[in-house]
């Protein structure tokens, strides 16, 4: 399918406009809101965010006519084995790190059963050729074709959604949110040096909030079926125990029994076991700098 760039312009933004903005469809006598389409965000290395799809695969014009696979990604396959930059053991290029974001992309392309490939980075050391593809220095990478990578869990696991659509594990909008403020309030207890700063009581508001949703929806996010909620929210829970474990001797109160029977089906699973590091020693010597700053 071809546009001609008199026919359709995309308007660029920011995220902090984007749900202010309106599409303009050139050619068409209305104004079609944000709330109404699906569209799709994608961190570009420029660090400028493009609106890259729009319900029916739009393409960008650049030029006066333009084939929609030119800019829709979710056309062209991913080149397999999927290569995805993880991070290594500080000192040990050759084991899995600790890093949770790293794991979920991990856990997504288990759980489907793509064929992929981790390169080990360490990132005490990062080596000239990853600052390359990742200048920030940041995993994870997911090398989408050649001479090309994109960074951030949430764009590289859509992407693969995208690609890989079977089996989905799409998580309705609505249920997508479950647990998103648990990694936040347990790094803010995790750092705590003052115990009555109200960031415990913080924590367990969260999986409060969790254990109650999981009582009436459980046993995963999105009920019986496991979801891409559930691959962000279990390596967080994962670093959660361990680290609190550790440095505060703190654990997950008994009565959350949904929350524990939770992280028992996660931590459980043959993906999770997989993917997760290497040793518990590797996660406690990750956040031992945050908690000793």
């Amino acid at each position: 399918m071809a546009w001609r760039a008199s026919e359709l312009e995309l308007l660029t933004c920011s995220v902090a406009e984007l749900n202010s903005t309106r599409i303009v469809m050139l050619g068409c006598d209305r104004r079609i809101s944000r709330d109404t389409l699906l569209v799709d965000i994608i961190y570009l290395e420029s660090r400028t965010f493009l609106l890259k799809s729009i319900r029916s695969s739009v393409a960008k014009p650049s030029s006066p006519e333009i084939t929609s696979s030119h800019w829709e990604m979710a056309s062209t396959p991913l080149p397999e084995p999927v290569q995805v930059y993880v991070k290594a053991v500080a000192g040990l290029p050759d084991i899995l790190g600790d890093c949770p974001f790293c794991q979920r992309v991990l856990l997504t392309l288990e759980e489907k059963g793509i064929p992929y490939e981790t390169k080990l980075v360490d990132l005490s050391n990062k080596p000239d050729w990853f600052l390359k593809i990742s200048p920030e220095g940041k995993v994870p990478v997911l090398k989408i074709e050649e001479n090309q990578w994109i960074p951030d869990s949430d764009v590289i696991t859509q992407i693969i959604e995208e690609k890989y659509p079977s089996p989905s594990f799409a998580t309705p909008p609505e249920k997508a949110s479950v647990g998103s403020k648990i990694f936040s309030s347990f790094v803010t207890f995790l750092k705590s040096k003052d115990p009555n700063d109200g960031s415990e009581q913080a924590l367990l508001n969260e999986l409060q909030a969790l254990d109650e949703h999981l009582k009436t929806n459980g046993p995963y996010i999105n009920g019986e079926n496991i979801s891409a909620a559930d691959f962000s929210l279990a390596p967080k829970l994962f670093h959660l125990v361990v680290a609190l474990g550790h440095f505060k001797g703190w654990s997950i109160p008994e009565n959350l029994t949904y929350v524990h029977a939770y992280t028992k089906l996660l931590f459980n699973r043959d993906s999770f076991v997989k993917t997760k590091p290497a040793s518990n020693d590797y996660v406690i010597a990750g956040w031992a700098p945050k908690v000793n700053s």
